[in-house]
């Protein structure tokens, strides 16, 4: 005879039965399709994040570029406000205006160069004036290029009536001379090419264009090379006995650009 607690325990017997079937059937599902992703390499995107590490691959034809130990150059910064040296050359395009003259005598402007020379039409003198270097070029063998400014467009040729002298150049060059420069104020200057103002006891090397009648606007002694090029500038005026000279500035003041 059949009790009521036989039915309960049959019952409670087919539940746990079905569950340890399903339990083990959802595990055989699971290893059979992890197997399937492994050997197709198909695991799903979301899984491979949280469950597998991540793969780090290096291209062998890149290695020997990532085992170079490069120096790491670190690129300087160009100042803006460096003075700007310009070295003269001969123009590719020779200027249209020609005048006849000699240059008889070095330049005194520029007397580190062997192609500057002093150069005279008629009674104006001008320097420095500037060669081509080449003799061999019949067309300017006999020519200079002269232009005082080279800020400004006044550039011509002088046709010379007697062959240029041998270049020679002094024993001692310098390199911080200039003959034209222009100071960070806009100032204009160019170097004396005959007798120079003496002040206290100095020689003036380079004058300058004044902004006041009267007062004498120079640069003492030489140019100090640096990134930022610097002169020591007075300003000037003859005092009441007409015998010296008042100071009206006096101050180191830095160079815009030379022209070498």
């Amino acid at each position: 005879m059949i009790t009521i607690d036989d039915v309960k325990e049959n019952k409670n017997n087919y539940f746990l039965g079905t569950i340890i079937i399903v339990f083990f059937s959802l595990i055989i599902i699971t290893i059979v399709i992890v197997y399937y992703w492994i050997a197709t390499d198909s695991v799903p995107k979301y899984i491979s994040i949280y469950f597998l590490p991540e793969e780090i691959k290096i291209d062998n034809n890149i290695l020997p570029e990532l085992q170079k130990k490069e120096p790491i150059v670190i690129e300087k910064e160009t100042n803006p406000n460096a003075t700007k040296v310009i070295k003269y050359s001969f123009p590719e395009i020779m200027p249209s205006e020609i005048k006849d003259g000699s240059c008889q005598e070095y330049s005194k402007a520029q007397p580190y160069r062997d192609d500057a020379f002093k150069c005279t039409i008629e009674e104006t003198v001008y320097d420095p004036c500037f060669s081509n270097g080449k003799k061999d070029l019949p067309a300017q063998a006999g020519q200079v290029v002269c232009q005082m400014n080279p800020l400004s467009q006044d550039i011509f040729i002088i046709n010379l009536k007697d062959p240029l002298l041998e270049e020679k150049l002094p024993v001692v060059l310098r390199t911080n001379w200039a003959w034209f420069l222009e100071l960070e104020d806009g100032t204009i200057c160019a170097p004396y090419t005959g007798s120079r103002p003496l002040i206290n006891n100095t020689e003036a090397f380079y004058g300058c264009k004044a902004k006041v009648k009267g007062d004498l606007d120079v640069l003492m002694g030489d140019l100090i090379i640096g990134e930022i090029w610097t002169a020591k500038r007075m300003i000037v005026t003859k005092d009441e006995a007409g015998t010296g000279w008042d100071t009206k500035f006096s101050e180191t003041v830095k160079i815009k650009t030379i022209w070498q």
